[in-house]
C-alpha cells in the first residue's frame, strides 16, 4: 500500500513538471525595480512587562525591501 502510494506520488511530480509552460525565448522583458513588503510578529523570550517582570512579548515587525535591477 506505501509503495502504491510512494509511486502514485513521483509519477504526479513527474507529469505536473513536464506540463509546467517553458519561457519563450523572444520575450526580452526585464524588469528594473522590485518591491517587497512583509509584515509578520517576533517572539521576544528575553522581554519584560509594565511590573518589570520577565514574560515573553510577540512584537510586530515589517520590513520594505527595494532593488533597483541595473
Amino acid at each position: 500500500m506505501l509503495h502504491n502510494a510512494f509511486i502514485c506520488c513521483i509519477t504526479s511530480f513527474v507529469f505536473s513538471m513536464t506540463a509546467m509552460p517553458q519561457e519563450n525565448e523572444t520575450d526580452k522583458f526585464k524588469s528594473r525595480h522590485s518591491v517587497g513588503i512583509a509584515i509578520g510578529h517576533a517572539h521576544v523570550f528575553e522581554g519584560r512587562d509594565a511590573e518589570g517582570n520577565k514574560a515573553v512579548l510577540g512584537l510586530p515587525m515589517w520590513a520594505f525591501d527595494f532593488r533597483r535591477n541595473g
